[in-house]
């Protein structure tokens, strides 16, 4: 394998990783032993670019499903092999995280909107804490400018965790 697609591999990889941990799930079947890597999307072309990135760098197989009770569609690899990768990849990037894995929890679980004061935010949100602590991790490295919340769910709702970063000198720096 050469450098280039080396490095195409591995961004592979830590987009989809991050991509997982913010609308995406591992699944293992005991049953039957499969192993599926899913990640869920409204956008259906989105998917498809994920797919036929992950297909040329990672040479797997990916489906697009579309259930037809829901207003979702899902990607779906079923490969042990990366399972296991991205598992212990996902472990590792929440503690020590790269651009592509941020890039890949932006992606899934990032909005960008104009606040209050008429300036452009971007905002990241994440029930799990860990989640939001590796891009506050990456944005503190980077000298990027950012605030955290948190915000009580009521009943049975979770806590949610924020990462903002607002204005355009940030979000520039940023993106």
């Amino acid at each position: 394998m050469c450098i280039r697609d080396r490095c195409r591999w591995r961004t592979a990889r830590n987009y989809l990783a991050g991509l997982i941990v913010g609308d995406g799930s591992l699944t293992v079947y005991e049953k039957t032993h499969d192993y599926y890597i899913e990640v869920y999307d409204a956008d259906r072309n989105f998917l498809m670019n994920v797919a036929r990135e992950v297909r040329m760098a990672l040479k797997v197989n990916v489906k697009i499903i579309s259930p037809q009770k829901h207003n979702y569609h899902k990607l779906r690899i079923s490969n042990k092999e990366l399972f296991l990768v991205l598992k212990d990849l996902i472990r590792k990037r929440l503690e020590r995280p790269t651009k592509a894995f941020v890039r890949g929890i932006v992606d899934a679980e990032g909005t960008l909107y104009i606040d209050k004061k008429g300036r452009i935010a971007l905002e990241i949100s994440n029930t799990n804490e860990l989640v939001i602590k590796a891009v506050h991790k990456y944005l503190k490295r980077h000298k990027i400018h950012h605030t955290i919340t948190r915000h009580e769910g009521r009943g049975k709702r979770k806590v949610l965790f924020k990462v903002r970063v607002r204005g355009w000198d940030n979000l520039e720096h940023f993106i």
